[in-house]
């Protein structure tokens, strides 16, 4: 066959820019050898504090029948974002970030129609405490 052009050579595909940065065994990561692992304290549901993704906990809504249940979880959850010292007495040196996430994921837990009263605490720990 004769064509009448030049004839172009096959296109390669695109090379990649950005690699898919390799997640680490979590072996690794509990013993604390990889020290490259992020370990933001952030305020959105899809930032990493201590290690845990906020949306990757379970949020227990309270009820007039789970309270016990309710505050250990909440609990964990708050030591695993490494966030309890908001809420712990004697916690002191506690971060405005800290202390807002602590109080958004406090608010999600909570019926609707307490929000108003515990909105206008300034702490957290007001709202946590007595």
């Amino acid at each position: 066959m004769f064509y009448g052009g030049s004839i172009s050579p096959p296109r390669e595909p695109p090379k990649k820019k950005f690699g898919i940065p390799r997640r680490t065994p979590a072996a690794a990561q509990m013993t604390g050898e990889d020290s490259s692992s992020s370990s933001m304290a952030g305020g959105s549901s899809s930032t990493m504090a201590g290690g845990v993704r906020e949306s990757s906990l379970m949020w227990p809504m309270l009820t007039r029948s789970n309270y016990s249940e309710w505050v250990m979880l909440m609990q964990c959850n708050f030591e695993a974002m490494e966030i309890w010292e908001a809420i712990e007495p004697g916690g002191a040196g506690v971060k405005r970030s800290q202390d807002r996430q602590a109080m958004g994921a406090l608010l999600r837990s909570v019926p609707r129609e307490m929000w108003a009263t515990l909105g206008s605490k300034k702490t957290v720990k007001g709202v946590w405490g007595p």
